[in-house]
């Protein structure tokens, strides 16, 4: 299952790459070349809770500890997830707060461009106002609020299951990352 890499495709032999940066053990489909040897198994947080309920102790005591010490450390490895979902959506929030502004500038515009055509000014200049205000709309203002919805989409999805994020997120390290952070063994 190991695969051995060389990183570094330079034909210079003093390139020092090539001897020692080499990507190994691919361990998903997808992580070929990764320069990762591995990542951290999904649903690794519900494996290690598992885990640790499905072991014996000696007393029903000891089961209680071990398992509320597992859940404590591996629930506030979920929160500093969160912490972080919480602060893309409050980024999201403050980068996008003139939106309504301009979405009702907008609609301003449009109700001017109104008022002007009933007071009978020439169809033609309002026309192509309305068509340069429209073809701005549809070319930007369309993109960023999809994206803005993309995004909401995603937090919420994220704060709605915040242990499934924690997951998917830490599926994405390295698995040295996780390792270090206790979600696998060593």
């Amino acid at each position: 299952m190991t695969t051995i890499k060389k990183v570094s495709t330079s034909a210079d032999p003093d390139d020092y790459r090539d001897d020692q940066s080499r990507a190994a053990t691919v361990s998903r489909p997808g992580d070929e070349g990764s320069y990762f040897d591995a990542r951290v198994p999904a649903r690794s947080i519900d494996s290690l809770r598992k885990q640790v309920r499905q072991r014996r102790y000696s007393s029903s005591t000891e089961e209680a500890e071990a398992i509320r010490k597992t859940d404590e450390e591996l629930f506030e490895k979920v929160r500093v997830a969160e912490r972080h979902t919480l602060a893309r959506a409050d980024a999201m929030l403050e980068h996008n707060k003139g939106r309504t502004g301009q979405a009702l500038a907008f609609l301003d515009k449009i109700d001017e461009l109104r008022d002007r055509l009933a007071a009978g000014e020439d169809t033609s200049v309002v026309v192509k106002e309305f068509n340069k205000l429209d073809n701005h709309i549809r070319a930007r203002e369309i993109k960023v609020l999809r994206g803005m919805a993309s995004e909401a989409s995603t937090v919420r999805a994220a704060l709605a299951d915040p242990v499934e994020h924690a997951q998917h997120l830490y599926s994405l390290m390295p698995i040295a990352f996780g390792r270090a952070a206790g979600l696998v063994g060593h």
